[in-house]
Formats: structure tokens, C-alpha cells, sequence
């Protein structure tokens, strides 16, 4: 008769030794196949070598942009304007100037400009000597036009020479004895140059300026003053 707990170790012994066997060609193929972690490393490091990261080289210089608007001066129909003042001297007299100034290229570099402003005449009275009683300081508006070529544009900054004329009328003689409407030409030179990145520039210029009636009333009626005048500006193109 069969005994029950022989066989039964005899089973186990067997289910052990076949578990060996199939054991067996896993545990030798392991150097040869690649180990799961590192085929799941590769992934983002593929997915990674093809990211393209942003340049930071800022050394490339600015390529600018087609179809710019941004307003070159000097251009030609170019429209700008400015607002500014000036001091001019002739021995002890002394004239303030404020004004508005529009500025439009009829070609290259070669623009007219009409300005609107004010004086402030400081004056010597003629009659001083004579007992006169020094009170003839006076204000006055202005309306003129004038020709400016800029004859070195750098875009920067420009050179230029101007001439031009204008109206005036006083609240009073101006010169003292002379009548209260007179012409002012004048004449001279200036530059501009660039405020930074902006498109705005600075106007600073010297010139002769004159007034006198040009004797309509006679020439007893017409003390002329000649001056040298200093003057600056703030220039901005129109409609920026």
C-alpha cells in the first residue's frame, strides 16, 4: 500500500525542480536584453534633444522692419513742428522771443517753415538824456515764414543755414521812436540733433535779427535795430 506523505513530498519536490528549469533561461538572458529602466530613461531624453531653446546672442544687430513708419527728417513733404524761445542783444536793449513753428520739406533737406510768436521788447528810452521818462517797454506778436536747408544731414543730427522775414505789431514803438508795425528778417545758423531713441530733436541756432519799418513813414521815423540772437527749440514730426 501507497504511502500518502511520501507522495505528497515527492510532488514538492518535483513543482521545485520544474520551477528551476523554467527559471533558467530568464536569469541568462538578462545581460543580454536592455534592462527596462534605462528604455524608459531614453524617452525624455529623446523627447528632450529635441527642444530648441531660445538665443540669447544679443550681439546680432536689429533687422528693421519692412514698411516702417518712422518719420526720417529731412524727408521730403516730411511735416514736424516746434515750440522754443530766444534772447537777442544790441548793446543795452534786449528782445525775448517765444514761438510756434511749423516745418515742411519741399525736397530733401530743404524745408519752409511759418511761425506764430510773441516779444518782449526791453528798451532804452531816446529821450533819456533829454528828461524822458524811461517807460518804453513793450510787447508785441509776430507772424513770419522763412527757407532753412540743412546742408549735413547725418539723420542723428543736422547742420543748416535759414533766412526769412516776418510782421510785427507793438503796443508801442519799437524801436522807441520808431512805429508800432515792422518787418523782421533775419539770417543765420543752427544745428539739430536727436533726442536718444526718440523721434523728437533739439533745435539750437544763431542769427542777425533786424527791425525796422523799412521806412513807409520815412526814414526820420525808422531807428532800425540789428541784433544777435540766440535761440533753441524742441522739434516733433507731426502727428506722432
Amino acid at each position: 500500500m501507497r504511502n500518502p506523505v511520501s507522495g505528497t513530498r515527492l510532488n514538492r519536490a518535483s513543482a521545485w525542480f520544474v520551477l528551476a528549469l523554467c527559471s533558467q533561461p530568464a536569469f541568462g538572458q538578462v545581460g543580454a536584453v536592455e534592462p527596462a529602466p534605462q528604455t524608459v530613461l531614453s524617452v525624455p531624453a529623446l523627447a528632450f534633444s529635441s527642444v530648441e531653446l531660445p538665443r540669447s546672442d544679443s550681439s546680432e544687430p536689429d533687422v528693421p522692419v519692412e514698411g516702417s513708419t518712422e518719420p526720417h527728417f529731412g524727408e521730403s513733404k516730411g511735416l514736424w513742428w516746434s515750440i522754443g524761445g530766444g534772447a537777442a542783444f544790441a548793446g543795452r536793449e534786449r528782445d525775448y522771443s517765444a514761438a510756434f513753428m511749423i516745418h515742411y520739406f519741399l525736397a530733401e533737406n530743404f524745408e519752409i517753415n511759418a511761425t506764430l510768436g510773441g516779444w518782449y521788447h526791453d528798451q532804452v528810452d531816446r529821450d533819456e538824456d533829454e528828461g524822458g521818462d524811461g517807460e518804453v517797454d513793450t510787447g508785441s506778436g509776430q507772424f513770419a515764414f522763412g527757407f532753412r536747408w540743412h546742408f549735413v544731414n547725418q539723420n542723428d543730427w543736422t547742420a543748416y543755414v535759414d533766412t526769412g522775414i516776418g510782421l510785427l505789431v507793438a503796443g508801442d514803438e519799437v524801436p522807441d521812436k520808431g512805429t508800432e508795425v515792422d518787418f523782421t528778417p533775419r539770417a543765420g545758423m543752427g544745428v539739430t540733433a536727436r533726442l536718444g531713441d526718440s523721434n523728437a530733436r533739439v533745435d539750437i541756432g544763431l542769427r542777425w535779427q533786424h527791425f525796422s519799418n523799412g521806412s513807409f513813414e520815412g526814414s526820420d521815423d525808422n531807428p532800425s535795430r540789428d541784433s544777435a540772437m540766440v535761440y533753441a527749440a524742441l522739434v516733433f514730426p507731426w502727428g506722432d
